[in-house]
């Protein structure tokens, strides 16, 4: 295998978001496949739109929480967010990682990032946040600027937050033995298209967040004032 590259953590201007466990890169585009006069088969294919999203996963919740809030952020070079830089790590043969110019880095410049779902269970992983970044058309780059043979940003990943599964409060009523817990942000977006079928805008459209677990302690929750236990 001549190339292979890994995870890096995410820069958002001059903040960071580290310990990134997965990282997914959806071009979200939509084809137009269009056919007529009884034909089988389709004999048009053109690109309808394009809403290019990333979607990525961490367990330095506290540091995504204080840079996405709840809402989310404006991510726009020329404003405080200075844009979003993806780093893909490449290695060297054996354990290590290459020298040099030899990574990839990919620049999103104009878009909105947000918190998706907090999930974290008993027993199982640590807490996770999974986020996005709705990638938007600036009018003159890509929503998603590819460079390769670039230099690897020094971001100083590192684990420094791991976070588990503790009691809840509710009605300042102690629930115990929490099995799970998800909170999911509830932010719906809304993508505004433009010439050349790219996204040209993004903005929030709604948010009905909502939190979710359980818990073997009936009393518990009856106690709170729980209405289906």
């Amino acid at each position: 295998m001549a190339n292979a590259y890994t995870l890096y953590a995410i820069a958002v201007g001059t903040d960071v978001i580290k310990q990134i466990s997965s990282c997914r890169i959806d071009p979200g585009i939509q084809e137009m496949l269009v056919s007529g006069d009884s034909s089988l088969d389709n004999e048009h294919a053109s690109l309808q739109t394009q809403e290019p999203i990333v979607r990525f996963t961490t367990t330095a919740i506290t540091a995504a929480l204080d840079l996405l809030g709840v809402g989310g952020l404006v991510i726009d070079e020329a404003g405080e967010s200075n844009g979003v830089d993806l780093y893909f790590r490449r290695r060297a043969m054996g354990a290590g990682i290459a020298d040099g110019d030899s990574h990839v880095k990919l620049t999103v410049n104009l878009g909105l990032m947000y918190p998706r779902i907090l999930n974290v269970t008993h027993g199982g992983d640590p807490a996770s946040i999974d986020g996005e970044l709705a990638c938007i058309y600036d009018g003159t780059n890509y929503p998603i600027v590819i460079a390769k043979n670039q230099a690897l940003a020094d971001l100083s990943p590192a684990i420094n937050e791991v976070y588990t599964i503790g009691p809840w409060w509710v009605n300042d009523v102690r629930i115990a033995l929490v099995q799970d817990l998800t909170v999911d942000f509830g932010l719906q977006t809304q993508a505004v298209h433009g010439r050349a079928c790219q996204i040209r805008g993004c903005r929030r459209a709604d948010q009905s967040p909502g939190v979710w677990g359980g818990s073997p302690r009936a009393d518990d929750a009856r106690s709170a004032g729980h209405p289906d236990v």
